[in-house]
């Protein structure tokens, strides 16, 4: 008799340990956010490419935000964090120079072979200008002018690879700190900055260093770009828009690289329609027709669709695929009466009171009940239950911040268990077997929290989850949270 004593409180030990594990959860269970990352082109200040960031936050960002605020919030997204992945301008021939690299290196070209490229430049150069002149004097010169040109080339391009490879280490920090955070990332690369998003690609930068962290869900939208290719193979990951009238990558760089390098860069593939060049510079008051704000982000050309609103629904509808494919990476095909469960828990990597509900099997498992409780229409949330698992979702973004609660549970004399979480993953309240054959005092449970809800902000820190096992077959137990 003793033996099965002893066997049975190790069994039951075991099967407690199992359903009410203690894991502290990553970051991703309580932090969960899309990052926007705009990387300015060449010939940009820093405070210039914050201007131009703010820019985009506050007429396309914002705007989606406006949309999507819904969505967001029934997937416990908080707002977007937008970000400047900063593009260094040193000067305008070092960011010339810098471009020259990343073009070259973009189609494989080494560094040695850039640099000999460059030579043969110079030296085309040279025997230009030598035509006009077969006097010995002038080609003394012109030689100790083409050895001055190299020279000065070969400082430059060092120079500014060491620039760029410290740039890109700047950028591969941040971008590997919101991946190991699980963060989908959109990124938003205008001219050069194109450049560095390829290279983040193709150096297998985008996905994280952590091992435990989500599959990486990233997206590019590439604008005015240089390059000769886009991020992603497939198009719909990372589409690109170059403007026809685009006077700096349509016209100089597109003729400049295939004419004296032999690259073909992407061709302009979108239309202003605003007339002819004078006109649009007129109307867009940008005399390039390469501005990031004043023509890839106006709100009038083309009339069908303009670039600001092209943006805007690039965003709106990368946002809700990113989403869903991080879902969907983390929870896979889920019964949909546990969906907004497992949306909280992600298959218990994030564990809500250590309680996995669709791991006690010998029961009754109800689905998850989703509630708003706004202590006005609706001011309290009862329940009732015997020997089963009776989860609880209650939305309280509109009660307001510092905002006690009260609740009520009765136990009765078969133990129960209960455990409240707010915001999901933090335990507020939690008590294993409790009732009155357990010798358990003080009961029923009458006891109070207070909750932060930031409405619209952040969803996850808006919500209470309450979960009730019922211990034995012969239970019972009556639940109630108020506002009162």
């Amino acid at each position: 008799m003793k033996g099965l004593l002893h066997l049975l409180i190790l069994v039951f030990t075991f099967f407690s340990s199992a359903v009410y594990a203690e894991n502290t959860p990553p970051s991703w269970c309580y932090d969960r956010k899309v990052v926007i990352a705009y990387v300015n082109g060449m010939q940009v200040g820093r405070v210039e490419a914050e201007q131009s960031l703010e820019f985009l936050n506050r007429y396309v960002i914002r705007k989606a935000y406006s949309r999507l605020r819904n969505f967001l919030s029934e997937n416990f997204f908080a707002e977007y964090e937008v970000a400047l992945l900063y593009n260094y301008h040193v000067g305008k021939i070092d960011d010339i120079v810098e471009a020259y690299i990343q073009l070259v290196q973009e189609k494989g070209m080494s560094f040695e072979e850039a640099r000999e490229t460059v030579h043969l430049w110079i030296m085309a150069f040279q025997g230009i200008l030598q035509d006009f002149s077969n006097n010995a004097i002038v080609s003394f010169y012109l030689e100790l002018f083409s050895s001055y040109l190299k020279k000065r080339a070969d400082e430059l391009l060092t120079q500014n690879l060491n620039t760029l490879i410290r740039n890109y280490q700047e950028h591969r920090e941040v971008l590997q700190d919101w991946l190991n955070k699980g963060y989908p990332i959109l990124l938003i690369p205008h001219s050069q900055g194109n450049f560095f998003v390829n290279a983040y690609a193709q150096n297998n930068w985008l996905t994280p260093t952590d091992p435990n962290a989500p599959p990486p869900v990233v997206k590019v939208l590439h604008l005015a770009t240089p390059a000769t290719k886009t991020a992603f193979e497939n198009p719909s990951e990372s589409p690109y828009y170059t403007l026809e009238e685009d006077l700096v990558i349509a016209k100089l760089v597109s003729a400049a690289a295939e004419h004296l390098l032999n690259i073909s860069i992407l061709p302009p593939n979108t239309k202003l329609a605003c007339g002819n060049t004078l006109e649009c510079i007129y109307k867009l008051k940008d005399f390039t027709l390469h501005s990031f704000t004043k023509t890839y982000l106006n709100p009038k050309y083309p009339a069908s669709l303009s670039m600001r609103n092209l943006v805007l629904n690039t965003v709106v509808s990368f946002t809700q695929t990113q989403i869903e494919k991080w879902y969907e990476n983390l929870i896979g095909n889920v019964d949909a009466e546990f969906y907004e469960f497992e949306k909280l828990s992600l298959n218990n990597r994030c564990p809500i009171c250590g309680i996995d509900p669709t791991s006690i099997t010998d029961r009754q498992i109800d689905p998850p009940r989703v509630e708003n409780l706004d202590c006005s229409s609706q001011t309290s949330i009862t329940a009732s239950g015997g020997y089963q698992v009776t989860t609880i979702i209650v939305d309280v973004s509109k009660v307001g911040n510092n905002r006690t609660l009260n609740f009520y549970f009765e136990p009765y004399y078969v133990p129960d268990s209960i455990c409240i979480s707010h915001p999901p993953g933090n335990e507020i309240y939690k008590r294993i077997r409790i009732g009155r054959n357990e010798g358990t005092p003080d009961l029923p449970v009458i006891d109070n929290f207070v909750v932060n809800s930031f409405f619209g902000k952040d969803p996850l820190k808006s919500k209470v989850v309450i979960i009730i096992v019922g211990e034995e077959p012969s239970t019972a137990w009556d639940f109630e949270l108020s506002c009162n």
